[in-house]
C-alpha cells in the first residue's frame, strides 16, 4: 500500500495515475490556494465548524481538520468514501463525521458515470451523480451513466443532525442549483460563509444544464449573501 505525507496528512494511493493522487505523490497539496483561503477565513471569522459537501477523499477537510473544531464531510461515490474513511484513519482524526450520499432538491436516488470511462477513470474527483431526471433529459453528460452502482440523494433542510456550521464548503460538479435548492432553509438558519465551486456558462452549455452561472449566484445573492471574492471557478459568498 503506497502512502503519502502532505504537511503531516497521509493519503492512501490507489491509483498513481489519478490527477489528485498524482499531485499529492509529488508532494503538492492540492487546491492550496482554495485550502490557504479557507484557512484564512476560519481564522478571520473564528469560525468553529466546517461542512464540506463533495469531499472526495479528503484533501481539504483532511488537513482543515486541524484548525477547526469539527468537520462534517459528504461524499456521494462509494469508492471513493471509503476512501475518505481510510485516509481519516489513517491519520486517526477525531474530529470528522461523515456521510455516504448526495445533496439535492429531493430525496432521489442517483446513479453515476461508468467509472471505466475515460472522463473519470484517472479523475475521480470529475465524478457525476445522476437523478432519473437529468438521464431522461441528458443533462451532465448523463449518457456516460452506469446504471450498476446506485447511491442516495437527499435534502439538507432533511438533515437536523449535521447543524449547526458556519463555514459550507461546495464542490459537486454540476449539481450546486439544486443542492442550495434543498438547503435553502439549512443556509438562512446557519449563516455559513459559502465557498461554491459553479461551472461557467460555456461548461453549462456543453452540459445541457438550463441554468446559467448568474442564475446560481442570483440564488446565493437573495439568501442574504455578498459576492466576496471569485477565484477561477471558486465563489466565496460572506453573508450581509
Amino acid at each position: 500500500m503506497q502512502i503519502c505525507n502532505i504537511d503531516g496528512i497521509k493519503y492512501r494511493i490507489t491509483n498513481p495515475n489519478d490527477i489528485i493522487q498524482r499531485q499529492l505523490i509529488q508532494g503538492v497539496q492540492w487546491d492550496r490556494n482554495l485550502y490557504q483561503l479557507i484557512y484564512e477565513l476560519i481564522k478571520e471569522f473564528n469560525c468553529q465548524s466546517l461542512l464540506n459537501v463533495g469531499c472526495h477523499i479528503g484533501t481539504l477537510c483532511l488537513p482543515i481538520s486541524r484548525y477547526i473544531k469539527q468537520v462534517t464531510a459528504i461524499e456521494a461515490f462509494p469508492p471513493t468514501y471509503e476512501l475518505l474513511l481510510e485516509n481519516i484513519q489513517l491519520n486517526q482524526i477525531k474530529n470528522i463525521q461523515t456521510f455516504n450520499f448526495a445533496l439535492g432538491n429531493e430525496s432521489d436516488v442517483i446513479y453515476f458515470m461508468d467509472q471505466q470511462t475515460e472522463r473519470v477513470s484517472n479523475n475521480t474527483g470529475g465524478m457525476h451523480v445522476f437523478t432519473k431526471t437529468d438521464i431522461l433529459e441528458n443533462r451532465k453528460s448523463s449518457h456516460l451513466v452506469s446504471m450498476q452502482l446506485t447511491g442516495d440523494m437527499k435534502r439538507l433542510d432533511d438533515l437536523k443532525e449535521i447543524e449547526p456550521f458556519d463555514i459550507l464548503l461546495i464542490d459537486v460538479e454540476g449539481s450546486e442549483n439544486a443542492l442550495l435548492e434543498g438547503a435553502r432553509n439549512t443556509i438562512e438558519k446557519n449563516r455559513p460563509i459559502l465557498i461554491i465551486e459553479i461551472w461557467d456558462d460555456q461548461k453549462r452549455i456543453e452540459e445541457n444544464m438550463a441554468e446559467s452561472r448568474f442564475d446560481v449566484i442570483e440564488k446565493i445573492l437573495d439568501m442574504g449573501y455578498t459576492l466576496r471574492r471569485q477565484q477561477g471557478d471558486d465563489f466565496i459568498f460572506i453573508p450581509t
